[in-house]
C-alpha cells in the first residue's frame, strides 16, 4: 500500500515517472532508491517520508547513505584492495604466466608468508572498519580457484615437488584460518573441493608426502570441529551444522589412519 501512494503521489502531484525517471526498490524495511538527478531524488525522498509517516514509520537517518554512480561501497573498495593484496601474495610463489596452469616457486619460509599475508588482511579490514565476514568468502574462493589452476599441472618435475606440497599447504592453511573466523556454508564447501583435489593431486604425484598433508588437512578440521562444537552440534538430537557434515565427509578422503573420534561425530 505504501509503494503504491507513493507512485501515485509522485505521478500526480509532480509528473514522475516511476521505471523511468526514478525507481523504488524494497527489501522488507529497507528502500533502494536510483533516481535520474538528485532534485528527483530530492522529490522521492520528501514523498517516500510523507507516505511512511502516515503509517508511524520514519527513515533513520543515521542509516541512510547516498552514491553517486559508479555505486562504490565500502566493502567492494576493500574487497578491491583486498584482490590487490592476494595478487601480490601470490606473486611472491606463484608463476601465473600461464592463464591455465600455475607453477609454484620456492617457498623458503612458509610461516613467514602466511604471517605477512594475514597480517596485511587485518590491517585492511581493521582500517576500514570491515569485519573478517565481509571479506573471508571472496579469500576462500580466490585461494580455490588458484588450487584448481596448480593441480592442472599434469607433468610434475622431481626437483618441483617440495615447491607444489608446500604451496598447497600454505594455501590450505590460510583457507581453514579465514574459514574458522567466519564459517558459511558456501566457504565451506569451497574449501571441502580444495582438499579433495590436494589429497588427490599429491597421491598421484607426490605419494611419499600425502601422509604430511592428510596429517595437516585432519588437524585443521578436528581443530574446527572441536573449538567450534556449540555451532557444529547442536542439543537438537542428530543436529550437525552443514558445515560440520560437509568436514567430516571430506575427512573420509584422508584414508583410515585419518578418521575422526567415534566420540566427536556420534
Amino acid at each position: 500500500e505504501i509503494d503504491s501512494q507513493i507512485i501515485n503521489l509522485l505521478k500526480e502531484k509532480y509528473s514522475l515517472e516511476f521505471g523511468k525517471e526514478y525507481l523504488i526498490k524494497r527489501y522488507v524495511d529497507d528502500f533502494f532508491i536510483f533516481t535520474l538527478d538528485k532534485r528527483i531524488q530530492k522529490i522521492v525522498l520528501i514523498c517516500l517520508s510523507d507516505s511512511l509517516s502516515k503509517f508511524n514509520l520514519h527513515f533513520n537517518s543515521l542509516k541512510t547513505e547516498y552514491l553517486s554512480r559508479p555505486f562504490i561501497t565500502n566493502k567492494s573498495k576493500v574487497i578491491h584492495s583486498i584482490k590487490l593484496i592476494l595478487n601480490n601474495f601470490f606473486k611472491k610463489f606463484l608463476n601465473e604466466e600461464n592463464i591455465n596452469i600455475i607453477k609454484p616457486l620456492l617457498i623458503r619460509d612458509k610461516w613467514k608468508l602466511i604471517r605477512s599475508f594475514i597480517q596485511d588482511i587485518q590491517s585492511e579490514c581493521k582500517q576500514n572498519n570491515i569485519s573478517y565476514d565481509e571479506v573471508s568468502g571472496y579469500i576462500i574462493s580466490t585461494i580455490n580457484r588458484r588450487i584448481v589452476k596448480i593441480i592442472s599441472n599434469e607433468f610434475l618435475d622431481v626437483e618441483d615437488e617440495k615447491n607444489y606440497l608446500d604451496s598447497l599447504e600454505c594455501l590450505i592453511d590460510i583457507s581453514f584460518f579465514f574459514f574458522k573466523l567466519s564459517p558459511s556454508s558456501n566457504s565451506c564447501y569451497k574449501i571441502s573441493t580444495s582438499i579433495i583435489l590436494c589429497i588427490k593431486f599429491i597421491e598421484k604425484n607426490i605419494n611419499s608426502r600425502l601422509t604430511y598433508l592428510s596429517k595437516i588437512i585432519y588437524d585443521h578440521i578436528y581443530q574446527y570441529l572441536l573449538y567450534n562444537e556449540e555451532d557444529c552440534f547442536n542439543n537438537v538430537e542428530n543436529y550437525f551444522s552443514i558445515e560440520a557434515i560437509n568436514l567430516i565427509l571430506v575427512s573420509t578422503e584422508l584414508g583410515k589412519d585419518f578418521m575422526l573420534p567415534e566420540e566427536m561425530i556420534i
